[in-house]
């Protein structure tokens, strides 16, 4: 609201009253009371409206962080009847206030410090997790065709970085257009390296060749826990971002 004239607010409370009535859809319980409470402690009445500036990042960055800390809880809420479905809907919660503030907040013009993001949250390395991956490779090496229309399955999304190799191994030949077989496999992880690492060839031929079910049932699976996992992910960097006060909401 445009400032009132000096003189006239001097005698006439109907400026303040303009300013309340304006404030409560947005604060319902601000009272007179406490709106002239904050103009009596206000140091500078000149610089008020960088204080309200001042105000509204402070709303914006605990608003964003209720929003990642929301998005964390639901990525790793097993109690879900479909986990995958509603983190995505609170990502998707997370992605417009984000670009809402984008058009609150200016970006800042000078280069600021950052903050050091944490460490990722460790990958569900549960007995049911390992076993989906396991059962994907075997059965993607017996069904090798499918693998072609399965290009929405990346080796990031394994949580065990041997099943994330030996899954490249797969996707390889496919792509050259070789046999593929558990003989094949193992081939192709020996010129890989993957025996190096105490491997054995009786460990990984185990891991190929005990099909059930088909790859993309699997593949699904292991694309599930992936995408809970990098939402929390994502959430606990964002949740580090908001509790630095260097960062501006924007940054």
């Amino acid at each position: 609201m445009p400032p009132p004239d000096p003189e006239t607010h001097r005698t006439d409370a109907a400026w303040l009253t303009a300013v309340l009535e304006a404030a409560r859809p947005e604060s319902p319980g601000l009272t007179a009371s406490y709106l002239h409470t904050l103009i009596q402690v206000c140091p500078w009445p000149k610089h008020t409206p960088t204080y309200a500036r001042m105000i509204r990042a402070d709303h914006a960055r605990r608003m964003l962080r209720m929003h990642a800390e929301r998005l964390a809880q639901t990525a790793t809420d097993a109690t879900l009847p479909n986990p995958a479905a509603t983190t995505l809907a609170q990502a998707d919660t997370l992605g417009r206030f984000l670009e809402d503030l984008s058009g609150q907040f200016a970006p800042h013009p000078g280069s600021l410090p950052r903050t050091a993001g944490p460490k990722a949250p460790p990958r569900d390395s549960s007995e049911e997790a390992l076993d989906e991956e396991r059962l994907l490779l075997a059965t993607a090496t017996a069904h090798p065709a499918e693998l072609k229309d399965m290009r929405w399955l990346q080796a990031e999304d394994f949580a065990v970085p041997l099943h994330a190799s030996l899954w490249q191994c797969l996707t390889s030949l496919v792509h050259r257009g070789d046999p593929v077989d558990p003989v094949t496999a193992l081939w192709e992880a020996q010129h890989r390296g993957l025996l190096a690492d105490g491997l054995t060839r009786s460990d990984l031929m185990a891991l190929v060749s005990m099909p059930a079910g088909s790859p993309e049932h699997w593949g699904e699976k292991v694309l599930r826990r992936a995408l809970l996992a990098r939402a929390h992910a994502v959430a606990t960097r964002i949740t580090a971002y908001t509790e630095d006060p260097a960062n501006p909401p924007t940054s």
